[in-house]
């Protein structure tokens, strides 16, 4: 099987193939795209039989992130199908490889054959959804909807391999492999490879190693506005940007005053690569605003608020009638802006009426001295579910009970329980670990 995103690599191998490819911030190692080249090939020859498996699954669950890159170009090369699986979730996702037709699993220890496999032809990718709003699902791309992926973020976000991205967010989930891998494979945009996600070793790599783009998750903005800069901004960076989950205002303007900078809000989800993005900047100060659509992406609005995204990146497994409707719900202001007004899995029926979790969380978030929230449910003494909040801040929960008062928020969706907690958790992706706090929720009101 012949991958378009080859002949792109062996451009940027023509063109740039002396170049600095990727820099390990932790040894300070670097590899030219020649190097890696060299490595995939090298890799493949070591590796005998899979050189063999076209179009097979192999599932790529390597720490080391130069070999991940490595092993993903091998990948490129030999035809094969990547399953990239996070390495401390192996066990747990092993069924649903297994379900994909996955042959190979590739970790630090080797190569393992899971089981005879199938060929999955004319698939290039496969993606395993978080599973935070219910279990989760594998989504198979064909290569063209990868290759429209990475074109619309680097149109929409003005990249080029004159850029240099840092790279902390994890590089199998959808923003990495739209944000950072593509980009690289397919026009030679260097990376350089984060050692912690500590902010002040993040400072310090930024510092030692200047990037122009920074990808990040809200949790990781929030701790860089915190931490102490000798400089700003930092040298070289022109370009932050934050997804996978809704970026508070207070974070948003703590970070442009540390940093000098502004951040900008970027949507997408795994079924459809990159959805919107603030071309702008000062969309984090307006509560559930994530910018307007991407270069080659169509947006609409259903008759219930559900958001619908045509794009040539849109999985083709998750459409229906030509369009991916997505499971959160969104408004589309005169100029074009999205606005998130909540999640399907997140609508409960409080006195019969329907209420938004999120949009409590955002209306939350807006606040003076709130950095962050999480809303749940719960049924109340009398029988009857009542929303249930937790906040991060400076704030007090009187404070914060009067200040609610002076929003939008109608007297029905506020919640009646609010407590101050030390944490919001979050994962990997960016995303509030809901299961873990749905336990915070439950310790917090025994208190």
């Amino acid at each position: 099987m012949h991958h378009k995103l080859h002949d792109n690599w062996q451009q940027v191998l023509a063109s740039r193939g002396d170049s600095v490819a990727l820099t390990d911030a932790e040894s300070g190692e670097v590899w030219s795209f020649h190097a890696l080249d060299h490595r995939a090939v090298e890799w493949l020859a070591t590796h005998a039989p899979l050189p063999d498996a076209i179009g097979k699954v192999w599932c790529l669950a390597l720490t080391d992130r130069v070999e991940w890159m490595a092993v993903f170009l091998a990948a490129i090369k030999a035809g094969a199908v990547v399953l990239p699986l996070e390495p401390a979730a192996i066990d747990t996702l092993r069924n649903q490889a297994l379900a994909q037709g996955a042959e190979f699993l590739i970790d630090d220890s080797g190569v393992h054959l899971l089981g005879m496999g199938s060929a999955r032809p004319g698939f290039f990718l496969i993606k395993l959804t978080s599973g935070t709003t219910g279990a989760a699902k594998a989504l198979p791309f064909i290569e063209l909807e990868m290759l429209a992926d990475g074109a619309q973020i680097m149109r929409s976000m003005s990249i080029s391999a004159q850029d240099r991205n840092y790279a902390i967010i994890p590089l199998g989930h959808s923003y990495g492999l739209g944000n950072l891998v593509m980009p690289f494979f397919m026009a030679g945009v260097p990376i350089v490879l984060a050692s912690s996600p500590y902010p002040q070793v993040m400072v310090e790599e930024l510092t030692q190693f200047p990037c122009t783009v920074l990808p990040l998750v809200p949790p990781l903005v929030k701790a860089l506005s915190m931490v102490s800069l000798e400089s700003k901004p930092l040298p070289g960076l022109r370009l932050v940007i934050s997804a996978g989950s809704a970026l508070a205002t207070k974070v948003a303007q703590d970070f442009n005053e540390n940093v000098g900078l502004p951040v900008h809000n970027f949507y997408g989800s795994s079924e459809t690569g990159g959805i919107c993005f603030d071309r702008t900047g000062v969309l984090p100060k307006v509560a559930g605003a994530v910018g307007t659509a991407m270069d080659g992406v169509k947006l609409s609005i259903g008759e219930d608020q559900s958001i619908q995204v045509q794009s040539k990146a849109v999985c083709h497994a998750a459409y229906h009638d030509g369009i991916c409707t997505l499971h959160d719900f969104g408004q589309l202001d005169e100029a074009g802006t999205l606005h998130l007004v909540g999640r399907h899995a997140d609508i409960v029926k409080i006195a019969g009426r329907r209420v938004s979790l999120s949009e409590i969380e955002l209306a939350l978030c807006a606040l003076d001295g709130v950095s962050d929230a999480y809303v749940s449910s719960r049924v109340g003494r009398s029988g009857e579910l009542r929303c249930v909040a937790l906040f991060l801040g400076s704030a007090e929960s009187d404070a914060v009970k009067a200040n609610l008062l002076l929003t939008t928020l109608p007297d029905w969706k506020r919640p009646k329980t609010l407590r101050k907690v030390d944490h919001i958790l979050y994962n990997a992706r960016g995303k509030i670990d809901r299961k873990a706090m749905e336990q915070t929720v439950d310790a917090a009101i025994a208190r």
